[in-house]
């Protein structure tokens, strides 16, 4: 493992949380942008820190709830842990 599991744990458990099926449409969780996310078209958002972190959250939380139940809820794990992973090593964690 990277290391960084244990700082990355709680603040994704709370995201979990707080992204329950009933809150996922009136912020933007529609299975349309988890779908863009899975296909690469929003990569660009990690190109900032806010963006990094929006972009993990839809590829982690969203596939979570959307897809409750279904292989898929986990396929996009590698990619969101990347994600961070890089993130902290650029410093974003830090803006």
């Amino acid at each position: 493992m990277y290391g960084y599991g244990r700082h990355l744990c709680a603040p994704l458990a709370a995201l979990h949380t707080l992204l329950e099926p009933r809150h996922l449409y009136p912020f933007g969780g529609d299975p349309e942008v988890l779908e863009q996310a899975r296909r690469g078209e929003l990569d660009h958002w990690a190109d900032t820190s806010r963006g990094r972190l929006a972009l993990i959250v839809v590829l982690d939380q969203f596939s979570r709830n959307i897809y409750r139940g279904s292989p898929l809820s986990y396929s996009q794990d590698p990619k969101a842990l990347e994600l961070a992973v890089r993130g902290i090593d650029l410093g974003m964690d830090r803006e």
